[in-house]
């Protein structure tokens, strides 16, 4: 298991373009970079079509999900929702257009071999994200 350095490592917002329609989103970081993800926030416009969906983050290795972050919110046909997700918070009801997502646990480390996504249970073809963001600290490894 990969260690978090003893060196603080520089805070970085990451903005990330909104994914086609229908698709969710997908964050792939530099091989030689390490994330401690700290926050993960994004836009979601559910389309007319009937059904309650639920919109998870979750870590990905080789095309496996390894980690998965579900909350306790569904999001109906025709409903805009700001999905966050936060360390040291825990999910809460909508207030408005916003959903506290979810909680992510203290000291997740994301490596150059994990990609951050979103997966929608219940996504629709007109289904749509907007651009996300991602707050993280960052160390990027020496070149060997």
């Amino acid at each position: 298991m990969e260690q978090i350095p003893d060196q603080q490592g520089r805070l970085r917002l990451i903005t990330t373009a909104a994914p086609a329609v229908g698709t969710d989103v997908v964050i792939v970081q530099d091989a030689r970079v390490r994330w401690l993800l700290r926050s993960f926030m994004v836009e979601f416009v559910a389309d007319g079509t009937a059904a309650n969906r639920v919109v998870n983050l979750g870590l990905e290795v080789g095309g496996n999900i390894v980690t998965i972050w579900i909350p306790r919110t569904q999001i109906a046909a025709g409903i805009t929702r700001t999905l966050c997700f936060v360390v040291g918070i825990t999910a809460a009801a909508p207030t408005g257009g916003l959903v506290i997502g979810g909680h992510i646990p203290p000291r997740t480390l994301v490596n150059g071999q994990m990609t951050i996504r979103t997966i929608v249970t219940n996504i629709q073809v007109g289904d749509q994200f907007g651009i996300s963001q991602l707050m993280v600290e960052e160390w990027i490894e020496p070149l060997v």
